[in-house]
Formats: C-alpha cells, sequence, structure tokens
C-alpha cells in the first residue's frame, strides 16, 4: 500500500489538499461524541482511513493494492483498533480433497488495472457459470501498534495535516506487520507485499 501525495496535489480544488476537501466534507465532528475520541488515536485513524480510501475518495489518497481490502474497525473487548484484509484467493488454493471434482469458475485475474505490480481479481462475467468466490479475512489487532497521536483539532490545515499523518502511519504499520501475512498467504516466497 502507498501514499498518493501527488494526485492529492494535483488535483486539490483548494489549491493544497483534494484529501483536505474530502476531510472536511466527511463532517469530523460528526463521527466523535467528544474531545477525548477526537484524540484518540484509533478513533481517528478509522476516520481518517474510512475519507481518504475508496469508496469515498476515488482515487484513493492511501491506495490499497487492488487484490484486497482492508477496513478497519473498533475491538468489542477494548476498544482498540483491529485490521481486517479480505484476500481474494482462487479456489485452487484449497486443499485438492477439499476443492470441487469438476471446473467451476473462480475470481478472474486481470492485470492492467490500478497498481500494474499486482492483479485485480474480478468476479467472473459470465453469471450464469458456477463460481467459487474464496474470500481469506485476515484479522489483526493494532492494539500495540505506535499509531498517530492526533491533536484534537478538528477544523482547517492542523485536520488536514494530522489525518494525513495518521494515514501515512497506519500504511507504515499495515505494511510491516500485515503485509508479510498477506504475501506468505498468497504464497509469495520471497515475502513481498
Amino acid at each position: 500500500m502507498q501514499i498518493d501525495e501527488a494526485t492529492d496535489r494535483d488535483r486539490a480544488s483548494d489549491g493544497r489538499s483534494r484529501y483536505g476537501v474530502y476531510l472536511r466534507q466527511q463532517d469530523p465532528k460528526g463521527w466523535f461524541l467528544d474531545d477525548d475520541e477526537a484524540r484518540d488515536p484509533g478513533v481517528f485513524a478509522r476516520f481518517a482511513w474510512a475519507a481518504g480510501t475508496g469508496p469515498v475518495m476515488s482515487p484513493a489518497y492511501a491506495v490499497v493494492r487492488p487484490d484486497l481490502d482492508i477496513r478497519l474497525t473498533r475491538a468489542e473487548e477494548d476498544g482498540s483498533l483491529l485490521v481486517l484484509v479480505d484476500v481474494r484467493l482462487h479456489h485452487d488454493a484449497l486443499t485438492k480433497e477439499h476443492r470441487p471434482p469438476y471446473r467451476i469458475a473462480t475470481w478472474e485475474t486481470v492485470h492492467g488495472i490500478g497498481d500494474g505490480d499486482y492483479p485485480t481479481r474480478m468476479e467472473p462475467e459470465n453469471e450464469s457459470k458456477t463460481a467459487l468466490l474464496l474470500t481469506a479475512t485476515l484479522r489483526v489487532s493494532g492494539a500495540a501498534w505506535d499509531l498517530w497521536q492526533p491533536s484534537g483539532e478538528l477544523e482547517g490545515e492542523t485536520l488536514t495535516d494530522d489525518a494525513k499523518s495518521a494515514v501515512r502511519r497506519l500504511a507504515e504499520l499495515i505494511n510491516q506487520h500485515i503485509g508479510p501475512k498477506v504475501a506468505a498467504l498468497l504464497g509469495s516466497e520471497s515475502g513481498r507485499w
């Protein structure tokens, strides 16, 4: 995953940050019940992430590989950050004894969409064919992660700066802690994410 500062700057209707405009449209005050939550790194990271990724923002400020979906939520137990990564797998990832004993469609792999390094996995076009569309969800706790500490300011350039810092830090942490796990799940011997 990467941060697209160039597109953010080049497409900014306010001359500074396209992402900043999206943040203001998301009504950050509506996301926080009180000032303490506005300063909570996990709550703020979820808000900043939701505003800077698809489908809210397209093209996204935080660019996720086209073969993955990343969602942030809150652990019920302690309120800490949980990261959910959906990985689309071909049915041949199943052991032979668990695969259907007949031909069946699976995710179609399309190259050249989005990030050229990674294929996009899309539903088969022919909906009349039976398909087995496997998605593994990797759930990782961010409770021990050193998330960006927001200022609690919910307006103007400070909000934009805090949100950009939160998303950049989150991208670093996801790449560091989750990237190798996804690479292993996809069978990458190099560990490349």
